[in-house]
């Protein structure tokens, strides 16, 4: 008997696994077997055990740690096949189906709702404890105060400490996750869609790919126990439940956990902190150059930077230290000192190539910030 075979108990068939063993890659193999697995190779207890004899099977052939890796892909693929297709479905408070991002949560703990950006749900329970795979990056924040908080991730090893108010948790998507608490809990729980955040990310950092780095027990978001707050009232709202007001309070939820609690929070440049994203102004700043003889609105420049009129104002204005009408003023009359030295264009062409309305409007504007009129400049250039 290899070593493998007759490791755990119950209805699973060890030799259901040794048809999916030879020939092809791991990863291959984890796919068909969990393709094909019936109801009973997905229940809790059929899939612990499947991973007991993957992992055992993976260490003697490869001699290594990889059949820990292999057992974690194998555990996530069947916890996802139960909820997508052996699972009753979720629904939220319009009576919207759930994704699945929370289904591992059961709903007698509280109500759920569902956003474009991802899922939330407020928790009510008595003591308790719970396993499971995270299908989504996962985002908790305690609402009561959790003594001798028991927590274990992608380990067997469980740390051991107080969760106060506000104590923020974070699972990446995939990851194991163990929890056990001992006193009555409350706490918002946020699942944020994978392709989502990537997109935030993107627009934020200019880069999409990145790692959740979950913070150690009892640490305290200040700033995430305000945007759980402002979901709770949205909860306590009942069947009058705003779900876009929900779509952009876990918009800017995952927003902070990507700058706050990723790989990318390195790379931002402290100078534009709280400011547009380094992509997000070199998208701006080559907008208005392109545009300076056109009228500029807000909406637009907001738009180009993929934020509302309101955040854009305030993000810009720390990114610049001005206005979006003080700096392209100030471009404005750049272009204009460029064109008036390098050029023997007619200044009533240069004012309208510009963007002013006029000669004089250009010379009176010049003359008030640089101190200098266009005339004088070109005067200056002649004589040099």
């Amino acid at each position: 008997m290899a070593p493998w075979q007759g490791i755990g108990s119950g209805r699973f068939l060890p030799d259901r696994i040794g048809r999916f063993t030879t020939g092809r890659s791991e990863m291959t193999r984890i796919e068909r077997y969990s393709d094909s697995a019936s109801p009973s190779d997905i229940s809790p207890p059929a899939i612990t055990n499947a991973c007991h004899i993957w992992r055992a099977r993976v260490r003697v052939l490869h001699r290594g740690p990889y059949g820990v890796g292999c057992a974690g892909v194998l555990r996530r693929r069947l916890i996802e096949r139960r909820w997508c297709r052996h699972s009753p479905p979720s629904f939220n408070r319009s009576g919207v189906p759930l994704s699945g991002l929370l289904r591992a949560v059961p709903n007698a703990w509280g109500p759920k709702v569902r956003a474009e950006s991802g899922e939330a749900t407020q928790t009510r329970t008595g003591p308790n404890e719970i396993s499971f795979t995270a299908p989504a990056n996962l985002a908790l924040v305690m609402l009561s105060p959790q003594p001798n908080r028991e927590v274990a991730l992608n380990s067997d090893r469980k740390t051991v400490g107080l969760a106060p108010i506000g104590a923020i948790e974070i699972v990446p998507a995939g990851a194991e996750v163990f929890a056990r608490w001992t006193v009555d809990k409350e706490n918002m729980l946020v699942a944020i869609d994978e392709r989502r955040l990537s997109r935030l990310a993107g627009m934020e950092f200019g880069k999409d790919s990145f790692e959740l780095q979950p913070p150690k027990v009892g640490l305290i978001d200040r700033k995430a126990l305000v945007f759980t707050n402002l979901m709770r009232e949205e909860f306590q709202r009942g069947s009058e439940i705003n779900e876009l007001c929900f779509d952009g309070l876990i918009t800017l939820f995952a927003t902070h956990l990507l700058r706050n609690y990723s790989s990318l929070r390195e790379q931002s440049d402290p100078l534009m902190s709280g400011g547009l994203s380094p992509r997000a102004w070199r998208s701006v700043s080559d907008y208005i150059q392109d545009n300076l003889s056109g009228r500029l609105s807000i909406a637009q420049l907001a738009d180009v930077a993929n934020l509302s009129p309101s955040h854009f104002l305030r993000a810009f204005r720390r990114t610049t230290g001005q206005t979006p009408h003080q700096y392209l003023v100030a471009q404005r009359l750049t272009f204009v000192e460029r064109l008036v030295r390098t050029t023997d264009t007619p200044l009533d062409m240069v004012a309208r190539s510009a963007g002013f309305s006029s000669n004089s409007h250009m010379t009176a504007t010049l003359k008030r910030l640089r101190g200098i009129t266009p005339t004088d400049l070109r005067r200056e250039v002649r004589r040099g």
